[in-house]
């Protein structure tokens, strides 16, 4: 690990025992019982915290403009299995984080594959102005 600060002491996620579906389904369910595992992770003292393979659909209501997704804690290494896809489920919101870090330190988040909703996004006005937030191709 990078950071000295990042307990050495690891612990993989237990998708059956926490009941976090693997199969690219339930977002709000995947959600909640992924923010569980980690919490009661790092509250037990582990600074790695892995994640086997699977899909993970995540995304639920954080507020009017915002979709909530997972969040990580400071001095943890967030380790994913190269074959784990975590993708934000689709949404409407102007703003969403599949992963967030929010003022955090010692964070480091490594392996697989992370998704937005790009291409499955509804694109809607802001109530105050009715401007349209676009997808735009880099």
């Amino acid at each position: 690990m990078p950071y000295n600060q990042i307990l050495k002491k690891r612990y993989v996620i237990d998708v059956k025992h926490w009941d976090i579906p693997t199969n690219g389904t339930n977002p709000v369910k995947t959600t909640d019982n992924l923010q569980v595992a980690i919490d009661w992770a790092v509250a037990e003292g582990y600074g790695v915290i892995r994640l086997p393979a699977g899909h993970y659909l995540i995304g639920k209501y954080g507020n009017d403009v915002y979709q909530a997704g997972i969040e990580l804690k400071s001095k943890m290494a967030f380790v994913l299995n190269k074959d784990a896809i975590i993708e934000m489920a689709p949404n409407d919101k102007w703003n969403y984080s599949a992963i967030a870090i929010t003022r955090k330190e010692y964070v480091v988040i490594s392996g697989c594959t992370i998704l937005g909703d790009r291409y499955e996004h509804t694109y809607t006005p802001r109530e105050n102005d009715g401007q349209l937030h676009m997808m735009k191709d880099t």
